[in-house]
């Protein structure tokens, strides 16, 4: 990655927190006008900037909210995610909306006790509302599982060869049904 790109990417991502710490209530609006020149300066300047350690040199967060932003991120970035899965998962009759909206819910609710995102699948498989198998094809179709896990996810979901048969044509089946692949 181009420096020009690799900086733009940091300003972007940079201000992306910012506007979250503000969502939060962990600075002001007021906070974040007086802050943004300094940040987009400081971005431009250095190469290796760290928006942790520009909010903790301004006395603007402490390393416990810094924590807590990155794990909102991580979560907003997480549920994102899980509402395409819940959507594949309805699309391709593996679960009932209602259970999708109910994991959901079961899902924020453990992010405001524990401040750490479970994600919808093992939700969905822990209520026995969806099974392994259906959730590693959703992840397949989901694109989650990196091809070098691929095996691993299918050992852990397939007690044998004929499991691991039915999950790769309950694959193959929401392919078809997607138009990637034809029945041939």
């Amino acid at each position: 990655m181009g420096k020009k790109k690799k900086a733009k990417e940091l300003e972007k991502e940079s201000l992306a927190l910012m506007d979250l710490a503000v969502s939060c209530k962990l600075i002001s609006p007021k906070q974040e006008k007086k802050l943004l020149p300094k940040l987009l300066k400081r971005v431009k300047k250095n190469k290796d900037f760290s928006l942790p350690q520009f909010l903790l040199k301004h006395d603007v967060l402490d390393k416990d909210q810094i924590v807590f932003l990155y794990a909102v991120r991580k979560h907003l970035d997480t549920l994102m995610m899980d509402k395409k899965f819940g959507k594949l998962g309805i699309a391709n009759e593996f679960v009932t909306p209602e259970n999708v909206e109910k994991a959901l819910g079961i899902q924020v609710e453990i992010f405001r006790q524990r401040k750490k995102s479970v994600k919808i699948g093992d939700i969905l498989v822990k209520n026995k509302d969806i099974t392994e198998a259906d959730k590693t094809a959703i992840l397949l179709t989901q694109d989650r599982i990196r091809d070098e896990f691929l095996a691993q996810a299918l050992n852990t979901i397939a007690k044998d060869e004929i499991e691991k048969t039915a999950i790769n044509k309950r694959f193959g089946a929401i392919a078809v049904k997607k138009e990637m692949i034809t029945t041939e």
